[in-house]
């Protein structure tokens, strides 16, 4: 068998496949996985089942699905052999959908599917990455042959972008298959070694919560670690590189607001990358103030950052103090003192009180004249 084949063909026969993809953009995503739900899918199939577009694209869905199970011919495959991909973990489960049915009349009636999905998560540091790898179909309740066919698949003909022809470290099924344990058993652990499986149970569950969860979490960690990283290294290139340093400080601010869009392990860490997002683009704005010898020299990029450093976190006060030094190097000294004035009222603002109190003085005592200019290093 050749395992490169080209087994997808992503061609609608009589579609635009440009009308196919802006269909496919209508279905909202979920926010943590960056995917559509099954069930917002099977939602959105059947609020537009008499669009024609609609309906000739599930067609052409149920078409595909019996051709690929039709070919799919794993008889010369041996999945003994088959490389494990230790970082991986894929759990199994069944879930119920109402398909609209295709050529009914009257159109909007509905059939009960189970769908077998198969959901991923990588937990490698240098390619982080979760989604599902594989979702089908069935009429009727999947019996044994039906799940050992699907986990035959998930090895070799997984959705498209995923790695086909290989094992997960570990592959957890949801308790729904329990009573498919025996006839799974000997072909499961005839597998390679270092694959494991197991079925879930409630303490299962409990210690390890939802997956797509879990994902997210290990996501955020991952963007944290990225974030800190980057931003140390600007801190170490700022008085050599300043050019070099606003590369750094963006790329901790890019990793930064990958892991604000993933589920939080604690609230302790959520607002830690706050804070960090915060120090970034306070660093930044400290780049482009410095007006001597200073080719990036902004104030209007400066003042920029400062104010998203306030918005990324409020509680943090140097991110005030940067704001407010910005609108005096504006000229815009009201404005200054407003920013240091919103600052006091912060419950926060009890660490940096004095400086924030200095700081207003000095405006107060210097309203007229332009700003300060007093070259800094980050501190953070």
């Amino acid at each position: 068998m050749d395992l490169t084949e080209d087994y997808y063909d992503d061609s609608i026969e009589g579609m635009d496949m440009g009308g196919f993809h802006e269909l496919v953009s209508n279905i909202p995503t979920n926010t943590l996985t960056g995917l559509p739900e099954t069930t917002d899918i099977m939602k959105y199939l059947l609020e537009n089942s008499d669009d024609p577009a609609i309906r000739k694209v599930m067609e052409h869905s149920q078409k595909m699905v019996m051709k690929m199970e039709r070919d799919d011919d794993f008889s010369e495959l041996d999945f003994g052999n088959m490389p494990v991909l230790s970082d991986q973990i894929w759990r199994i489960f069944l879930q119920t959908n109402d398909m609209p049915q295709m050529n009914s009349e009257p159109s909007g009636l509905v059939q009960k599917l189970f769908d077998l999905v198969c959901f991923f998560i990588s937990t490698s540091k240098n390619n982080p990455e979760y989604g599902y790898r594989l979702l089908s179909s069935y009429d009727q309740i999947p019996n044994s042959n039906d799940v050992l066919r699907f986990i035959q698949r998930c090895v070799a003909k997984p959705n498209p972008g995923t790695r086909p022809y290989s094992l997960p470290g570990y592959l957890t099924l949801s308790t729904t298959f329990d009573k498919h344990t025996n006839a799974l058993r000997p072909i499961l652990n005839s597998l390679s070694a270092s694959f494991k499986w197991g079925v879930e149970n409630r303490a299962y569950r409990e210690s390890n919560g939802d997956i797509p969860t879990a994902a997210s979490q290990h996501m955020f960690t991952i963007q944290l670690v990225q974030a800190q990283l980057h931003k140390d290294t600007g801190n170490t290139a700022f008085s050599k590189d300043k050019s070099a340093s606003l590369k750094e400080y963006l790329a901790a601010i890019h990793h930064a607001e990958l892991g604000l869009a993933h589920a939080a392990p604690s609230e302790d860490e959520l607002n830690e990358l706050k804070r960090l997002k915060a120090i970034c683009h306070t660093n930044r704005a400290v780049v482009f103030s410095v007006p001597v010898g200073n080719k990036l020299f902004n104030i209007s990029a400066a003042l920029e950052d400062a104010q998203l450093a306030v918005d990324a976190d409020p509680t943090y006060m140097k991110g005030y103090i940067r704001l407010s030094r910005s609108y005096e190097m504006k000229g815009n000294v009201e404005k200054a003192k407003e920013v240091i004035i919103q600052a006091l009222h912060q419950p926060e603002s009890s660490s940096e009180r004095v400086t924030l109190e200095t700081h207003l003085n000095e405006l107060e005592k210097f309203a007229e004249k332009n700003s300060l200019t007093r070259p800094e290093m980050p501190k953070n």
